[in-house]
This record gives structure tokens, C-alpha cells and sequence, in this order.
């Protein structure tokens, strides 16, 4: 790409920004399914005993994977701009 302010603002910002947001919607959509597998569940008279364990588990999953998403996002964010910042000295 040609040298300048917008090649600059893809390759440093818009590439890394973009991969990370299609890593969490697909965390996302994966999450949505197996909400809707236990609604379905639900629907379909599985006993209440099992399907609590199936929330539970879903519940722990998505706080473990939002915590960990978005860690990896900020922690990619500082590192980018303090080895950015560096290399500026």
C-alpha cells in the first residue's frame, strides 16, 4: 500500500481492530447457539435437574470467555502502543 495516513491507520489500527472483533462475534455466535440449544432443550421437556447444569455451565463459559476476550484485546492494545511508542525514541 502507498505510504500515508490511511495505509497507516489499516495496517496499525483497522487490521489488528477488525481480527479481534470477528474472534469475539464468533465467540459470541457460539455462545448464542448453545443458549439456544438449551432454550430448545427446554422447549422440548428435558428435565429441569439437567438443564441447570447446562446454565451453569453456560453461564462460568461466557464470563471466562468475556474476561479472557477482552484481557487479550486490551492487553494487545498496550503492547502495540508501547512497543509503537518505543520504537519512536
Amino acid at each position: 500500500m502507498a505510504d500515508g495516513f490511511w495505509s497507516e491507520m489499516w495496517e496499525e489500527w483497522f487490521r489488528p481492530v477488525s481480527k479481534d472483533a470477528l474472534k469475539t462475534f464468533s465467540i459470541l455466535a457460539i455462545m448464542y447457539l448453545f443458549w439456544e440449544a438449551i432454550v430448545l432443550l427446554r422447549l422440548r421437556g428435558y428435565p429441569d435437574a439437567h438443564l441447570e447444569a447446562f446454565e451453569k455451565t453456560h453461564f462460568v463459559l461466557m464470563w471466562v470467555l468475556y474476561v479472557v476476550t477482552g484481557g487479550n484485546f486490551v492487553l494487545k492494545q498496550v503492547v502495540g502502543l508501547w512497543s509503537k511508542n518505543r520504537n519512536r525514541r
